[in-house]
């Protein structure tokens, strides 16, 4: 990510804007039942998200929204960040949610 920041705003605008127009693109190809993103920022480049899960300390654990119509949710991104164990059963709970 370091060496990425150091690009010329402007190449990096084209970068993602390119990204998202393909990503959008397989969305409406694949018309998912729902759409997963690891990490907000992920998230937030798509859709505005509203809390669904927050800890104890108000942290959010996990969000909801909809890209291009198709339901999505946004989990803390799993790395990097300390997550308690009882924040990742959480987590683990609203995804088992998912796929039962």
């Amino acid at each position: 990510m370091a060496a990425y920041r150091k690009l010329d705003r402007n190449l990096r605008e084209r970068i993602e804007n390119f990204c998202r127009q393909h990503i959008e693109s397989l969305i409406a190809a694949l018309r998912p039942r729902q759409i997963v993103f690891i990490g907000f920022k992920a998230m937030k480049t798509f859709t505005s998200a509203y809390p669904e899960i927050e800890n104890a300390k108000k942290r959010v654990l996990v969000a909801s929204g909809k890209v291009a119509g198709y339901p999505a949710l946004g989990v803390l991104h799993l790395t990097g960040c300390r997550i308690s164990t009882n924040d990742r059963e959480q987590i683990g709970d609203r995804l088992r949610r998912l796929i039962s």
